[in-house]
């Protein structure tokens, strides 16, 4: 997690609500380092619904997450979830390359899935806190079960 809440935006005529980090807390190999997502809290201070999403800058440029997370007006502090698989990010840069070397995150409002030098202006503040990295998911034993059961059906199945 990185320290305390920050508010952000709300600079004037023409703003935008982008919010970086290049610390070396965040910079690296997301691929090798199996990161999933980035989950944070966030508090829309404002009163616009927000589309929040990520912005990954690495080797080669910039990619965004596909999906917005829309924040409600006045939102009290709200748990997201945004994930970051090559499949999750667009743009026209290598996925594998910036996710192997990440240089900068953005947390920003936008309701298009552009980079940050194409964010609408608009006159709003967040709080942000608690922000980490999530790993890939194992998978569930359940979900491991059930594929061993089909593949002794399928086998028992076979002709002899």
């Amino acid at each position: 997690p990185i320290g305390p809440a920050y508010s952000g935006g709300g600079g004037g005529p023409g703003s935008k609500l982008v919010v970086f980090n290049a610390s070396s807390d965040w910079t690296g190999d997301y691929a090798s380092a199996g990161v999933a997502a980035i989950e944070l809290d966030v508090k829309n201070l404002t009163n616009e619904v927000l589309s929040i999403r990520l912005e990954l800058e690495g080797t080669g440029g910039a990619l965004v997450s596909r999906e917005a997370q829309s924040l409600a007006a006045l939102a009290d502090w709200t748990h997201l979830r945004i994930p970051i698989a090559p499949g999750d990010l667009t743009g026209a840069s290598d996925v594998a390359a910036v996710l192997a070397h990440v240089t900068k995150i953005r947390i920003m409002h936008n309701p298009n899935p552009t980079t940050s030098s194409q964010v609408p202006s608009i006159a709003a503040q967040i709080g942000i806190d608690n922000v980490t990295t999530a790993p890939v998911p194992e998978p569930s034993l359940p979900l491991l079960t059930g594929a061993g059961l089909l593949v002794l059906a399928a086998i028992r199945r076979r002709p002899r």
